[in-house]
């Protein structure tokens, strides 16, 4: 299992911020916590609510302890008839834009949050991209300088 170091978790959080900004004309917080649900690193966008920073810390918890993106696991709690969220844990967030970092074997190593306060679904959009890239830092299979573009439909061409 690789850990997350802070080098590359300062890179990530740096080109989700940018990503948010140029990509989704977004101002938002970015979290990312190791495998335990600690958080590593963060930062907000000056322009990003001061509730925006809570939620991201709360999304990337979310996904390292319950092993999904955010989106899924809401998806998962409607299945079940989830009425009350806090009955799990008080730190788990019901919003879309959280996501697991995986190594390359598959093992959590870390999660991603990400919170505008205005676009749930976009956050979960950089979440999962800024997650399969910091997933694929770590497993060796991308350098940190490579940078993220977008093709017409929108999908993240690495």
């Amino acid at each position: 299992m690789s850990a997350l170091d802070l080098e590359v978790v300062s890179w990530m959080i740096q080109d989700s911020l940018k990503t948010a900004s140029s990509r989704f004309k977004l101002a938002v917080s970015v979290a990312v916590c190791d495998r335990r649900g600690f958080l590593i690193g963060f930062a907000r966008d000056r322009e990003a609510k001061i509730s925006t920073i809570d939620s991201a810390q709360r999304k990337a918890f979310t996904a390292v302890q319950l092993g999904s993106s955010t989106l899924d696991s809401i998806e998962a709690w409607k299945r079940n008839d989830a009425r009350n969220l806090g009955y799990y844990d008080f730190l788990l967030s019901s919003i879309p834009g959280g996501a697991p970092v995986r190594d390359s074997g598959g093992a959590i190593i870390g999660g991603i949050g990400v919170s505008s306060d205005l676009s749930a679904s976009d956050d979960q959009k950089i979440a999962d991209l800024s997650a399969e890239v910091l997933s694929n830092i770590v497993s060796g299979t991308q350098r940190l300088d490579v940078q993220v573009r977008f093709d017409s439909k929108g999908r993240a061409q690495v």
